[in-house]
């Protein structure tokens, strides 16, 4: 995994404990909220590793056809003066 991908992750993750822990604490005290949060953070980093396994999958076929480029106008006309 790349170094921008697992922070976009982590960051998430973070930005989705930040907003149960805030949406929580009005309600609830502290710690049930940063419990809360926790499992926020877990759920979010799940679903971006989820996220990230399927994105890869979904880009594999674009980098394969990449790889192997159309033939240029140079080697078509290569090919007509040695026919």
């Amino acid at each position: 995994m790349s170094r921008q991908r697992i922070l976009f992750i982590l960051v998430s993750s973070l930005l989705g404990f930040l907003v149960v822990f805030a949406s929580s604490l009005t309600s609830n005290s502290v710690i049930t909220s940063l419990f809360r949060g926790g499992v926020a953070f877990a759920i979010f980093l799940f679903i971006g590793l989820i996220f990230h396994i399927i994105w890869g999958f979904i880009t594999v076929d674009l980098v394969e056809k990449e790889q192997f480029p159309k033939s240029t106008k140079g080697t078509e006309k290569e090919q007509e003066t040695k026919g």
